[in-house]
């Protein structure tokens, strides 16, 4: 075995920068691309929607699971989690959420919050993936949103230690496509 790869690929994990090696779209901006940003372009219409939907109140499975909560608490868990996204500052996920209030607000509140939030993203996956499509037929990306299917389900299947064995395996694999993979031209 290479033992300067294997130092290399232990030392990109240990600093997580295995996932940072990405492509750079655009010469003045010094970002790397994350799809995260994808995500946060759309964050508006999601909030927006997922605002609309709790104001109806038309979800039974809701209502079932943890009955009608008051208005008032969906306004301030509403609220609370906009500030959450908001939050730019340089700290953990857990501490940006504490600061914002979110987690001070009723269970309630936070479950139907994330439900209806998890609906509206549900739906634009829905959308999305067959305007992905090329007049009804499927792209070789379909092949691979099924796959991400099938490994998650065979994922939860799993025993949490042969799970964590997985992660490690793919973070190995990540990596070492990462320093095998040569950069590309643009032409620019």
């Amino acid at each position: 075995m290479n033992t300067p790869l294997v130092i290399f690929v232990a030392f990109v994990l240990m600093l997580g920068m295995a996932h940072s090696m990405q492509a750079r779209f655009n010469e003045h901006d010094p970002r790397l691309y994350n799809a995260n940003r994808d995500v946060a372009h759309n964050f508006r219409f999601v909030a927006e929607t997922v605002a609309q939907r709790l104001s109806q109140r038309s979800w039974d499975a809701e209502k079932k699971a943890i009955g009608i909560v008051p208005d008032d608490d969906m306004a301030v868990a509403c609220v609370a989690f906009i500030r959450f996204v908001g939050d730019i500052r340089n700290v953990g996920m857990e501490e940006a959420l504490a600061d914002s209030g979110f987690l001070n607000v009723s269970s309630a509140a936070q479950i139907a919050y994330m439900a209806n939030l998890g609906a509206v993203v549900t739906g634009i996956y829905f959308a999305g993936i067959r305007e992905a499509t090329l007049g009804g037929e499927a792209t070789g990306k379909m092949d691979e949103l099924v796959a991400a299917g099938r490994q998650c389900s065979e994922l939860l299947h799993m025993p949490r230690w042969r799970r964590l064995v997985w992660k490690l395996i793919q973070k190995i694999k990540k990596a070492k496509n990462a320093f095998n993979t040569k950069p590309t031209d643009t032409g620019q």
